[in-house]
């Protein structure tokens, strides 16, 4: 009886580590997706600011060609 006790006792002590294991697991992952959100937020900021750079640059270069004509 007495080792089925203890059995029990280990039993549950390895559900808590792996419940803990499980939590932080859960946390740290919550964590990469909320980083990987955050870069591609920015990703796609610079993206969109590069891509109006880029839509100006035929009116500035029609502006140079008509000054330097």
């Amino acid at each position: 009886m007495e080792e089925r006790s203890r059995n029990l006792e280990d039993f549950t002590k390895i559900a808590k580590g792996l419940a803990v294991h499980m939590e932080e697991s859960m946390r740290h992952s919550e964590e990469r997706l909320h980083l990987v959100e955050e870069s591609r937020r920015r990703r796609d900021e610079l993206l969109q600011r590069m891509v109006q750079a880029v839509a100006v640059m035929p009116a500035e270069i029609v502006r140079i060609d008509e000054t330097h004509s």
